[in-house]
């Protein structure tokens, strides 16, 4: 039981992790206006914010794979169910269920 509280405990996604990676990405593409692909920015993330590079690592925190600044960047692996935290040029918010539905097409 405490081992499935724990893991309950690190599956969370908090609004400042979310922050954290929103500065993270907005940093990344200032230069050239495209964000770096998921796979460095797990690489560089999990070196430079452990936590954070572990979160995408395990899943709880997508990362969409857009290059460009205009969309969805990430969002939380429970937020196309449950809603929950996404990060777009704007920064991190909560959205619903239906709100997440709208703004990240669906793949079919």
């Amino acid at each position: 039981m405490v081992t499935q509280i724990r893991e309950k405990v690190q599956q969370v996604v908090t609004g400042a992790e979310m922050r954290e990676l929103h500065l993270f990405l907005d940093a990344a593409s200032a230069v050239d206006g495209r964000l770096p692909d998921p796979s460095s920015v797990t690489a560089t993330l999990t070196r430079e914010h452990p936590k954070l590079g572990q979160l995408l690592k395990d899943g709880f925190i997508v990362l969409t794979g857009i290059r460009q600044r205009e969309g969805i960047w990430a969002y939380e692996r429970d937020a196309p169910e449950k809603g929950g935290w996404i990060i777009d040029q704007s920064g991190p918010r909560q959205v619903t269920v239906a709100e997440f539905k709208q703004l990240v097409p669906q793949k079919s």
